[in-house]
């Protein structure tokens, strides 16, 4: 089941490292290629070449492909791989997708290999109309902001959620957050992590 669930497409532009700090810690990842699995487990690892193949298998993560080595997933040959992953997700039926890295290169290859030379790519205007609109999808940040609302908005719209329970939930090493029972105006942020944690009487959002 997915309904109520966000997934998380990780890509491996020079911005991931950063990005990565947004993804809430319930979030289903699903790398690109095999660049985010540097940094994270991911759940799944979507490919659309197969000589990537070689730098996956053995990579933790279920494995989306239209070769189907664990899901089979009909992508077009030579379609952009994150293209692929947001395909699935959105038929998938999650309720948010964020993507993270990627950078269009628009500033770097890889966040491993930012100094080597950019290859040689489409306009980004070509590589934006891949990408196609969806009011579930959310971007941290770089060039796709242009087709996507930026997820950092997102997360300041409000969620009314009664709390059942005191109870201090980690978001990463760095931040938590104190719950206190009773009715309160969450961020989307701390919603998630209340959700996550089991803490809530009801799970039903309303949006002002």
């Amino acid at each position: 089941m997915t309904r109520g669930k966000v997934a998380a497409l990780l890509g491996g532009g020079p911005s991931l490292p950063d990005q990565l700090k947004h993804i809430p810690p319930d979030a289903v990842l699903f790398g690109i290629n095999h660049h985010a699995s540097r940094l994270v487990d991911c759940d799944y690892i979507v490919f659309n070449d197969l000589i990537t193949w070689e730098a996956v298998k053995d990579l933790p993560g279920r494995k989306i492909s239209r070769w189907g080595q664990d899901i089979r997933w009909p992508a077009k040959r030579g379609m952009i791989s994150g293209v692929v992953a947001l395909e699935y997700v959105l038929q998938a039926g999650f309720d948010l997708v964020i993507l993270a890295g990627f950078d269009c290169y628009q500033t770097g290859l890889y966040f491993y290999d930012i100094h080597r030379a950019l290859p040689r790519t489409e306009p980004l205007e070509k590589q934006l109309s891949y990408w196609p609109p969806d009011n579930r999808v959310r971007v941290v940040g770089g060039p796709l902001c242009a087709v996507y609302q930026q997820y950092e908005k997102h997360m300041k719209t409000t969620v009314t959620l009664e709390i059942t329970q005191k109870k201090t939930v980690h978001l990463d090493t760095r931040r938590s957050i104190n719950f206190v029972p009773g009715r309160h105006v969450l961020t989307r942020e701390a919603a998630d992590a209340a959700i996550a944690a089991g803490i809530v009487k009801e799970t039903k959002r309303k949006m002002k």
